[in-house]
């Protein structure tokens, strides 16, 4: 499994039941459209991690420091995390 597959699974995990405002479209959508916009852009693995995770802290509980701990430094590589600070 990927970066980005796994970056996919955790934002999936972190917005369990949340779809998109006004629609019953699942949220972890704008999470894979997010990453597709900016696939257009770049190959580059670790920023289009990043762009599936953008939305992890501000639309959940959890904290940027356990998205560092639990997302990065468990599950992924730190570049991710790095990225998330300038998104």
């Amino acid at each position: 499994m990927n970066l980005i597959d796994r970056a996919l699974i955790y934002a999936a995990e972190a917005h369990p039941g949340v779809t998109r405002k006004g629609t019953k479209v699942p949220y972890i959508f704008h999470c894979s459209e997010t990453a597709a916009i900016v696939a257009d852009m770049t190959d580059d693995e670790d920023v289009i991690a990043a762009a599936v995770l953008h939305d992890i802290v501000e639309n959940t509980e959890h904290t940027i420091d356990n998205v560092i701990f639990i997302c990065c430094l468990c599950t992924f590589a730190l570049p991710p995390c790095t990225c998330l600070w300038g998104l």
